[in-house]
């Protein structure tokens, strides 16, 4: 289940409509997962998103059922908006 998270969560941050996603964008997107994964619970919450420098227009995007986390569903989902 983690592994699945974190590959979820990286694909969210690799992904985007004017970049092909590849293994190369897909490690880096790993890595900067558990970089902001500061806790270890395999969510990202608000502190540790905009910690990483993110934006809270965008958390509340990322975050679709709005529970102050973003998790494996909420990637799903925005990886749904990519394919």
């Amino acid at each position: 289940m983690m592994r699945s998270f974190v590959v979820f969560i990286a694909l969210v941050f690799c992904v985007s409509s004017a970049v092909a996603f590849d293994l190369k964008s897909a490690k880096k997107g790993l890595d900067k997962v558990k970089e902001i994964d500061l806790d270890g619970d395999n969510q990202i919450n608000l502190h540790e998103f905009k910690k990483a420098g993110g934006k809270d227009k965008y958390f509340k995007k990322a975050d679709s059922d709005k529970d102050g986390f973003i998790s494996i569903k909420d990637a799903k989902k925005q990886l749904k908006r990519f394919y």
